[in-house]
């Protein structure tokens, strides 16, 4: 087998265009795509400890006004702007916190229980 010559490889990638939509899977880089607005909805996903979290960054005091709305005796805290994988687990999904550069990686907000701060937004009245 005859590995292609230097010329052939260069030629090759002058004739890739990357789609203006997508990330190029060959650059890596992402400044190409455009920005999701994702709505803040805020949902259970812990099993035996408690977390909630949104799809998006989003305002991390808008996020725990709703997450107390919705969840308020749950202790939550520490809420942080996170990258999210899902994976397919034993009877639904698996929501891994990964590095931002990690294919398939989608941004959240995300918080559990007993996270920090939790004890200030105990008392905070949606």
């Amino acid at each position: 087998m005859q590995l292609p010559q230097a010329s052939a490889i260069s030629i090759a990638s002058n004739i890739f265009h990357p789609s203006p939509f997508k990330v190029s899977r060959y650059s890596g880089k992402d400044e190409v795509m455009p920005k999701e607005k994702y709505p803040l909805a805020v949902e259970s996903v812990g099993g035996d400890t408690y977390i909630v979290m949104s799809r998006g960054h989003h305002d991390l005091r808008e996020f725990m006004v709703e997450v107390i709305k919705d969840y308020g005796g749950w202790n939550l805290g520490g809420a942080q702007h996170v990258w999210i994988k899902t994976t397919p687990a034993k009877g639904g999904w698996s929501y891994n916190i990964v590095d931002q550069a990690t294919r398939g990686a989608w941004p959240a907000t995300y918080c559990w229980e007993y996270g920090d701060g939790y004890e200030q937004w105990r008392e905070v009245t949606p």
